[in-house]
């Protein structure tokens, strides 16, 4: 017969491990033309956003982020691949990311997560 006590320390050891195990939750927030100061992290009185501003307290918030490049579709490939957009393929709007170009999103996916995008890519005119 197992002690109460054993199985209290067993049961806060696995909760322990299992807690270590876990993976983060990750969510990447991007907009077009949103000056990173417009944000209630950054200390702007006239926003009131409170989802964001628990986001930040609770997640990690870049305070010091750049664009790659000036264009929406080649900053978001340069985003998705950790490469220049020139060396993503994808050097203007409209212009799909080619499928052979790793992605951060499939590295995420050989390791466990389940991944998606909601949101714009300017797909080629037809």
């Amino acid at each position: 017969m197992i002690s109460r006590r054993t199985l209290l320390g067993v049961a806060a050891t696995t909760g322990v491990q299992a807690q270590r195990l876990r993976k983060p939750n990750l969510l990447f927030v991007v907009a077009d033309a949103w000056r990173g100061v417009a944000l209630p992290s950054a200390g702007d009185s006239n926003l009131r956003a409170p989802n964001l501003a628990r986001l930040a307290r609770e997640g990690a918030d870049c305070l010091r982020t750049y664009t790659s490049y000036p264009v929406c579709c080649p900053s978001r490939a340069a985003m998705l691949t950790g490469k220049f957009p020139h060396a993503a393929g994808v050097t203007r709007n409209h212009a799909l990311l080619p499928l052979a170009q790793p992605t951060i999103s499939a590295a995420l996916k050989q390791e466990g997560y389940r991944t998606g995008y909601i949101g714009k890519f300017l797909f080629p005119a037809k």
